[in-house]
């Protein structure tokens, strides 16, 4: 996933897979613009796995993404999960499915949803460089940003790190300035 893009989205008030459906049918207008909430901020932070961006372990197990997604407006990006099967068989090798199965964007509603389709028999792993990318929108960059941070340290696996400077020269410059929108991705 792209970060940037993944702040953004949860500003745009609109309905986004009429978007997609629109512009895939040529129905969008040439001169369309999407509306902006206004008042709102947002910031996502990339969750990686240890050794990102170069060789990393994959198969890490993900837990927390329900205490997340508790903090207000918390969202999750999926990008390098998937869900591991375990056989019966402890002897028999664990599969890995296709990340495509799961969800990309992952709000409360949609997480209690994928949660109840998850068997007892499987589990959320990491299985690539960018693993999750936590936002979250607030009121200001400042309480976006401090809602994100609070998302990402509820959200554990093994060797996961993010980067802790995400939108904090932005924070602290619109809080100087009279901007009222911001938007941080990285």
């Amino acid at each position: 996933g792209e970060p940037v893009a993944q702040a953004l989205l949860p500003l745009l008030d609109l309905d986004f897979w009429s978007l997609l459906s629109d512009c895939a049918l040529g129905k969008l207008p040439a001169n369309y613009v999407p509306k902006v909430r206004e008042g709102r901020s947002s910031v996502a932070v990339v969750m990686a796995s240890g050794g990102y961006p170069g060789s990393f372990q994959r198969g890490h197990t993900i837990t927390g993404l329900e205490r997340a997604l508790c903090v207000p407006g918390a969202h999750v990006f999926h990008s390098g999960t998937a869900l591991e099967q375990r056989d019966v068989d402890s002897s028999a090798p664990a599969r890995i499915s296709s990340s495509n199965s799961i969800p990309r964007r992952f709000t409360r509603s949609a997480s209690n949803r994928f949660q109840s389709s998850i068997s007892s028999s499987q589990k959320l792993v990491s299985c690539g460089g960018r693993v999750l990318i936590v936002g979250a929108v607030g009121r200001s960059l400042r309480e976006a940003r401090e809602r994100s941070y609070v998302a990402v340290r509820a959200i554990n696996f093994t060797d996961g790190f993010c980067r802790q400077d995400i939108g904090a020269i932005a924070a602290s410059s619109v809080a100087r300035s009279t901007s009222k929108a911001a938007l941080v991705g990285g």
